[in-house]
């Protein structure tokens, strides 16, 4: 049965014959026949004639192929470890030739990039001077660059100390743009591992404020300041308020992006935790729990270690939720990590649903808890639900880690308890100060003094000023705003029970993360006293190889903590019948140890019996 065509489909087929009609005219094939012609042709050549006709099409069409075939030719003989120095360096001098003029270009390809690197590895030092010198201009281009960026690695990695401060300098103005960029995150990393303290603290200088890039604002003190704490400590409320808020604006994206792998990072994070109000802080916690896995990235570091464990320390139940949920798979790794094992006996210490943390971490450690018992950083997670918060088995800067200054916030009466937005404490301060901070401003802007950081110091430049005084005004506003809202509550009527019912009689003040379970309750729960529960393993063990533990000093410590029934006799109360077990094992111990010792004083006593016996034969012969 035909189908009638309809108008468009007619239209359409027209104009396709009318096409053809016209082509058979003109003498030309049609585009079927010439597709044809074209495939046909291909086949007729030959491997060799194919592979020289992609080659001429690509020497045509794509910049610099000549130059880069040319020069990956002489990068193979350059490669392999029977060359010499002396040819490394003539083949170095050869390529540099080839490329000279466009080495930032081509440092953007994935073959010439590979052969820029090798040319800063094996090239003389003239050759690597000229390989700098055209790199400069562009190093932080190409520090984005998906290629270019291991050229720009290569070159800190084989940077003396004393070209250090130089290659520091090439960055300034870029950091905080590098450090939310994938790459460039890579590369401020490999910078600020082989930087020293002075030129580490003017790479995170820049995060604090624009004066402090464009005018070296901590430059004069990089040496004696290490952390912002110290530079907090010298200027008024309102530019701390300032600093902070500003060093928060930087980092957001980089948090957003889950860029958190770099030790700069992790010194940046831990400083904004530790100094900031606590509204920033509920707001930084909740975009790290947003990453999930990605947190791990900041446990192999102190300091980024210390911002996992304050993220735990002041998250709410979801944030914890999330990153528990986090750490599943990677819980051992994490535990025999030297900073690692804070953040995870931290999530231990102070997450409430202890059903989350023994299906997420205690199952993985059951699993590996012959060797959590002797790893020298594994063990103090162990010890932290034996005798939490044991100085005698924890280190100062561990202790340190899992007990992170309290943060509070003003929160509605009726909010629940996991509330993360509110009014901070601190902010009180900033509203009552700010004022009479920007009198003594204008005061010392007249004097021509001021607090050694910002536009007091600054005041011919009218961008910078503008700058900081817009992001002051912003602040101004909302502290003006926070302050009326207070005013207006205050003048409210009073109901005839004598209590306001304004929003701000409502407000209370709230610790960040803190938790509802009591201590020796989460440890419960965790040690559990069921068959395969942690307390029942741990007592097995200690019982069946009580003599290999004792013998070593890592685990000796676990078998006296359980022999002893746990700190607060929790252990006694849940597993009496193990603990005598565990007892029972030390004093065969200590038996089968006192009669070897026996043993081996007699045996001992009997050889210089048997010496002095010789002796005296002898003594006897000879007289």
């Amino acid at each position: 049965m035909s189908v009638p065509m309809t108008d468009r489909k007619r239209k359409h087929a027209d104009g396709r014959s009318s096409t053809a009609k016209k082509q058979r005219q003109a003498g030309k094939p049609s585009s079927k026949g010439a597709k044809h012609g074209d495939k046909a042709e291909q086949q007729k050549l030959s491997k060799r004639e194919h592979k020289d006709l992609i080659k001429s099409k690509k020497l045509k069409f794509k910049k610099n192929y000549a130059t880069i075939q040319e020069t990956v030719l002489l990068w193979e003989q350059l490669r392999p470890k029977q060359t010499t120095k002396v040819q490394k360096e003539h083949l170095v001098a050869n390529i540099l030739k080839k490329l000279q003029g466009n080495i930032p270009e081509l440092a953007n390809h994935h073959s010439a990039s590979r052969v820029i690197q090798w040319c800063l590895k094996e090239g003389s030092a003239a050759d690597k001077a000229k390989l700098v010198a055209e790199l400069r201009s562009n190093i932080v281009p190409l520090s984005k660059s998906k290629y270019g960026r291991h050229v720009v690695q290569k070159l800190i990695n084989i940077a003396s100390k004393q070209d250090v401060p130089g290659l520091v300098k090439l960055f300034k103005g870029h950091v905080a743009e590098l450090l939310r960029h994938p790459s460039g995150a890579d590369v401020l990393d490999d910078l600020y591992s082989v930087c020293p303290q002075s030129c580490r603290n003017t790479l995170c200088a820049e995060l604090y404020g624009r004066e402090f890039t464009l005018f070296d604002g901590i430059g004069a003190h990089s040496e004696s300041i290490s952390h912002l704490s110290q530079l907090l400590s010298g200027v008024n409320a309102s530019k701390r308020q300032a600093l902070l808020q500003h060093l928060y604006k930087q980092l957001a994206p980089v948090l957003e992006k889950a860029l958190l792998h770099p030790a700069m990072t992790h010194r940046l994070l831990r400083e904004l935790l530790t100094e900031a109000p606590g509204s920033i802080v509920a707001d930084v916690v909740d975009t790290i729990a947003a990453t999930g896995g990605n947190a791990l990235k900041l446990v192999h570091t102190h300091d980024g270690a210390a911002a996992a464990a304050m993220a735990l320390a002041y998250g709410t139940p979801k944030d914890r939720k999330r990153l528990v949920k986090g750490m599943k798979g990677y819980v051992w790794q994490t535990a025999e990590n030297e900073w690692g094992h804070a953040v995870v006996a931290t999530a231990l210490s102070v997450v409430d649903d202890t059903a989350l943390t023994s299906k997420v971490i205690l199952s993985e450690l059951k699993a590996k808890l012959d060797q959590l018992r002797t790893d020298r950083h594994a063990h103090h997670v162990l010890m932290q639900l034996l005798a939490p918060d044991s100085h005698r088995y924890l280190p100062p800067a561990i202790y340190e880690l899992l007990h992170p200054p309290v943060k509070t916030m003003l929160v509605a009466a009726d909010a629940p308890a996991a509330a993360g937005a509110g009014l901070d404490v601190a902010d009180d301060e900033f509203l009552d100060e700010a004022a009479g901070d920007e009198m003594k401003a204008d005061e010392a802007e007249a004097t021509g003094s001021g607090d050694g950081f910002g536009e007091d110091q600054l005041p011919n430049d009218q961008e910078n000023s503008d700058q900081q005084k817009d992001g002051q005004d912003q602040e101004q506003d909302q502290q003006g705003s926070d302050r009326a809202d207070r005013e207006e509550a205050a003048a409210e009527p009073i109901d005839d029970d004598g209590s306001n019912s304004s929003k701000q009689q409502q407000l209370v003040e709230r610790q960040l993360g803190e938790s509802k379970k009591a201590t020796d309750v989460r440890r419960r729960e965790l040690l559990e006293s069921g068959k395969d529960s942690l307390a029942a393993m741990l007592l097995q063990l200690c019982s069946e190889r009580a003599g290999e533990l004792l013998r070593n000093q890592v685990s000796a410590d676990v078998v006296v903590e359980v022999a002893r029934g746990s700190a607060g006799g929790l252990l006694w109360q849940m597993q009496q019948a193990g603990v005598e077990a565990v007892h029972a094992a030390i004093v065969q111990q200590v038996v089968q140890g006192l009669s070897s010792i026996t043993a081996a004083n007699s045996h001992k006593a009997a050889q210089q019996e048997g010496k002095q016996q010789k002796k005296r034969k002898k003594n006897e012969q000879a007289a």
